[in-house]
């Protein structure tokens, strides 16, 4: 199995990046990628979601990780819509 891991910024990317191979252990991959912030991350990530759709593996899943801060359900709701457009349909 392997993981595509999309966040929101580099903090939380190098947090990830120390982390996860104690969590995961050797049989699980993974790849962290940060973007300039979710407004940055919301704008690129249709393009990214059509892209991994046509070529991802079945083994691989694709976690979306942001910070709370201090949005509503509307934010999980638009991230939501955008993978399941990208993703799914």
């Amino acid at each position: 199995m392997h993981i595509e891991f999309l966040v929101e910024d580099r903090s939380t990317e190098e947090t990830l990046c120390h982390l996860l191979p104690k969590i995961l252990g050797e049989s699980i991959t993974f790849e962290t990628h940060f973007f300039q912030g979710k407004e940055d991350l919301f704008s690129q990530l249709p393009g990214r979601l059509k892209g991994y759709k046509k070529w991802i593996p079945d083994d691989w899943r694709i976690i979306i990780l942001v910070d709370r801060d201090n949005e509503n359900c509307h934010f999980s709701y638009q991230l939501s819509v955008i993978s399941y457009q990208y993703l799914v349909e």
